[in-house]
């Protein structure tokens, strides 16, 4: 299959001379300032790739010397062969996998989000649906017309519909002649669509965002044209109802009721279900996500990620977005085999004076600290390493241990302070039984990636040996890693015969909270997470607050096996009611990246 290795922007919207990103056939997370080109980059993909339908390339309004161009490197196959295709305002592009992916439409844009829930009080949610799905979003949904079975036709439903509406406007043709052949493909294909539409916009919703809403999508009324006049009626009043319910009840004003979060999750979920319900290409499968974080709460941004992972493996996918934290927390979730990321900023062009884009390959902090220290930047690499060390601690501690709570004004804020984190992570590493001592110098290396401004000189031996040193620390942080989580409130299931009387023993495991999958160095190890034990056969409870560990040493002491207890066999007992009978090593190689 088909992956981008290049893209080489030149005088095209807010790219004044030429841009490369180098991409290798990776998806690619963008972060952007606003006004740093990246809805310019949006559109670029999109006017290439309809190069041969639209015919619209914008140029620079600060290029006068150039047409400019837009240049895409394909690679295929081992050994990898490279197609490099052109597009300007006098080239089109008019290759048949560039066309397949059009045909999908798979470029999205937080104003579609925005335009489901936010719109003119004149207009009906209803008329802004079908615009949106039957103009735009299934626009490209090949109709097949079998009124004539000698000759079978093919028609795009937005190209119908837009002829449709073209021949109301027209003094000497009739609808109704011009409509006929394709009116009953028309009406089935819309219904057939906008049901395969709301059963996969239900499996997202459910599925990754666990919110409890359903969707039922349906034609207002079939096209059954008369005449001119009720052609007219018809393409005036005609609309998409959209059905929401919310535990089971409907929501009549849904876009009133349900908040921008839950509206933002049903307009994507709904998007990316549209991908499933229109045929992929073959060649090239292809997803630009511009801005459409816009909306979401942190809690429905990841489950989106994760709709990326599991449904769109094979695409290419490009995203961006103006949030910094959401940026770098999105890294972290993304692996980054298969993800290359880049920061855009606003340059100035010199003469004359406007905004010109500024693409950097985005890197960590521990990447930023030696280009500081190799350049002897003592204080910038000090400054990033304590990032690094903050970023590092926060990402393995479990969250009770990176926040604090005031009780008395019941808010929780994140911890800080480095010092406290890094206690609390000698804390936690000696309750799991994992080694401590990697970090017994920490306090050596405090006035450097406490205060990288707490020495007179800073050139001096003594402060780039503690930078040294640092960086040390660091590589043992690096070390500790959360392979995984298993939510709490899963219930899990033990089975376990008693060799001594060869009774079945049943157990129900409810998770009080998360279990942890955690790794230092090569050591890997569950997490001592609270749960409460029911034994299924008498309904009892026998365990109440017990980390997973001590409740089978106690099953052991009653099994007579302390002596041959071996906890890492019995983990591979437990498994999952609710997800297929896994058990959890099968969850946790899931939960990876």
């Amino acid at each position: 299959m088909k992956k981008i290795k290049k893209i080489e922007i030149e005088n095209y919207r807010g790219f004044y001379t030429t841009e490369t990103i180098i991409v290798e056939g990776k998806n690619l997370l963008i972060y952007g300032e606003n006004g740093s080109g990246k809805s310019s980059l949006y559109r670029a993909l999109e006017d290439f790739f309809n190069s041969k339908s639209r015919n619209i390339f914008t140029k620079n309004i600060h290029q006068t010397t150039n047409n400019g161009k837009i240049d895409l490197t394909f690679f295929e196959g081992n050994p990898p062969i490279e197609t490099k295709l052109s597009f300007s305002n006098t080239v089109f592009i008019d290759e048949s996998f560039v066309t397949d992916v059009a045909k999908q439409n798979p470029f999205f844009t937080y104003k579609r989000v925005l335009r489901t829930f936010l719109f003119d009080e004149q207009d009906s949610l209803g008329k802004i649906l079908f615009k949106l799905l039957v103009e735009e979003i299934l626009h490209n949904y090949e109709l097949q017309n079998n009124k004539d079975p000698n000759q079978p036709k093919k028609e795009k439903l937005g190209d119908i519909w837009i002829k449709f509406k073209s021949d109301t406007d027209k003094s000497n043709i009739n609808p109704k002649v011009r409509f006929y052949d394709w009116q009953d493909s028309f009406n089935e294909g819309i219904k057939i669509n906008l049901e395969k539409l709301s059963e996969k916009t239900n499996v997202f919703l459910e599925k990754y965002f666990k919110q409890n809403v359903k969707i039922s999508l349906s034609l207002k009324e079939n096209f059954n044209i008369i005449d001119k006049a009720s052609a007219k009626k018809q393409i005036i009043n005609n609309e998409i109802l959209i059905s929401v319910e919310l535990f089971g009840k409907v929501i009549p004003e849904h876009h009133d009721f349900l908040n921008e979060a839950r509206l933002s999750a049903l307009a994507i979920c709904m998007y990316l279900a549209s991908l499933k319900v229109i045929p992929a290409p073959t060649d090239l499968k292809i997803l630009f996500l511009d801005d459409i974080f816009i909306g979401l709460d942190m809690s429905n941004r990841l489950p989106l990620l994760d709709i990326l992972k599991s449904e769109f493996s094979e695409y290419q996918i490009f995203m961006t977005t103006y949030d910094r934290a959401w940026f770098e927390l999105a890294k972290d979730h993304l692996d980054n085999n298969k993800w290359k990321t880049i920061e855009m900023y606003v340059g100035k062009n010199e003469i004359p004076e406007f905004d010109v884009p500024v693409i950097i390959q985005s890197k960590d902090y521990v990447a930023r600290a030696k280009e500081h220290f190799n350049a002897f930047d003592y204080p910038a690499c000090a400054n990033y390493l304590r990032k690094a060390c903050e970023k590092l601690i926060k990402d393995f501690l479990p969250k009770n241990l990176k926040y604090t709570q005031d009780t008395k004004q019941v808010t929780i804020t994140e911890i800080t302070d480095l010092e406290t984190l890094f206690n609390n992570l000698i804390k936690y590493l000696t309750s799991q039984n994992l080694d401590k001592t990697p970090f017994d110098d920490f306090k050596t290396y405090k006035k450097v990636v406490f205060n990288a401004l707490s020495h007179d000189d800073l050139k001096s031996p003594i402060y780039k040996k503690e930078l040294t040193d640092s960086f040390g620390l660091v590589e043992n942080l690096q070390k500790l890693k959360l392979l995984g989580e298993i939510e709490e409130n899963t219930i899990l299931y033990l089975s376990l015969k008693n060799p001594n009387t060869n009774v079945i023993h049943e157990y129900e495991i409810q998770l009080i909270e998360k279990l942890r999958f955690l790794e230092q160095d090569t050591k890997k190890i569950w997490s001592k997470s609270f749960c409460n034990v029911m034994d299924i056969n008498n309904k009892k409870i026998y365990w109440e607050k017990k980390s997973l560990q001590e409740i089978f040493k106690n099953i052991s002491h009653s099994f007579d096996l302390l002596d041959t207890f071996d906890v890492n066999i019995w983990f591979k007992e437990i498994k999952s009611k609710k997800i297929g009978g896994k058990n959890l090593q099968q969850l946790i190689n899931e939960l990876q990246p």
